[in-house]
């Protein structure tokens, strides 16, 4: 009997689709996983490399940075630009030419865009600086194609069946699906479609894999859930507590968390009292942190997620309210992923409820 691997990850399949997908609700092994805080720049590392943000270093892909920010070099000119900006043709020219001599702004304001840096590092990259199951010799991975978005899963599943039979260590990324969830929410028939979908490939590239490798293992693996939004919330914080300044306090707001730097000591307690009067979400607590590895005062004196079904409107990342999100309390149903075994046993009886109990498992079958 031959051996092999085949490894599929899913972007933002919800362990509450499972229902629907007559293939992979029958896996030999199957988990409801629990993801750490924040998006898919930290819970990829969970997965493949099973670290949390306090041993990678950075929390989200934005961070507070100033002395890495590319845009520290024409700092004096942002507060110009900014209110520039107030005109919308006017923005889209200077964001442009921003974007193209420094790099994405995104919707960050401009008058903090000096604050801030890309933090993120890409868990697929052969320098990613911890052991990842990429840096295992015999894998083959196909990774996200460039394309359409929304239409990259097709090619990745052909291209993946290809590589099956040459290779019996197999890694593909279906990134599709989290821009159904963002798009269209979870109940649309777009996203139910797509639900059926992955089922009929998922089982078609396990049925060929296990065929050609009969003592192999096909694991299929996601990285959080989704959750429909029902409205988007304007931040107040500077109506609050005054304007954010380098001698004050910094802010960053995602989609779903608003991250805080404090740094006037005296300001501590006003900025913690608002958030925590907030009554659209909650203060990530510091045995909250401390159990999902977000410590570091790098990533905020505080950290707020908001309550399921709200979005941030604006972000700093965008002005638009999505269909549906993730993000959100990683405790809530409605964010958990999926871990689904087929084919020979796994070592152990493995049976993780948490995102970072993957590498391990994916790690001693490669």
């Amino acid at each position: 009997m031959m051996d092999g691997a085949l490894l599929v990850f899913i972007d933002s399949l919800p362990f509450s689709c499972v229902p629907r997908m007559d293939f992979v609700a029958g896996a030999r092994v199957l988990c409801e996983l629990t993801p750490g805080f924040g998006y898919s720049s930290n819970l990829l590392p969970e997965l493949f490399s099973g670290q949390r943000p306090d041993d990678l270093g950075f929390f989200c892909e934005w961070g507070y940075a100033p002395a890495q920010s590319e845009f520290a070099r024409v700092a004096w000119l942002l507060p110009l630009l900014d209110r520039l900006c107030a005109i919308p043709s006017m923005e889209r020219v200077i964001r442009r030419l921003l974007r193209e001599a420094f790099g994405p702004t995104f919707k960050i304001p401009l008058r903090y865009l000096d604050r801030f840096a890309r933090a993120s590092m890409d868990v697929y990259a052969p320098d990613f600086p911890f052991p990842t199951i990429f840096h295992s010799p015999g894998l083959v991975s196909v990774l996200p194609y460039a394309g359409v978005s929304r239409q990259r899963d097709e090619a990745g599943c052909v291209a993946a069946r290809q590589q099956i039979d040459a290779h019996h260590q197999v890694f593909v990324a279906l990134p599709d699906l989290d821009s159904y969830g963002h798009l269209y929410g979870t109940e649309a028939p777009e996203y139910e479609r797509k639900v059926l979908q992955l089922d009929t490939w998922l089982r078609d590239l396990c049925e060929g894999f296990l065929h050609r490798y009969s003592n192999g293992r096909v694991i299929v693996v996601s990285d959080h859930g989704m959750a429909n939004v029902e409205r988007g919330y304007r931040l107040t914080i500077e109506d609050q507590v005054g304007p954010s300044d380098r001698d004050k306090y910094t802010y960053f707001i995602d989609s779903t968390l608003l991250r805080v730097w404090i740094h006037d000591a005296g300001l501590y307690w006003a900025v913690g009292d608002y958030l925590d009067g907030l009554a659209v979400g909650a203060l990530v607590s510091s045995d909250q942190r401390e159990q999902y590895g977000i410590r570091s005062r790098a990533f905020g004196d505080f950290i707020l997620v908001l309550n399921e079904g709200l979005v941030f409107h604006p972000s700093s990342l965008s002005n638009k309210v999505p269909k549906g999100m993730h993000g959100y309390h990683p405790e809530l149903p409605s964010q958990k992923g999926v871990f689904a075994a087929f084919g020979a046993p796994l070592p152990g009886d493995a049976f993780p409820r948490t995102n970072i109990e993957v590498a391990d498992i994916l790690m001693s079958i490669l």
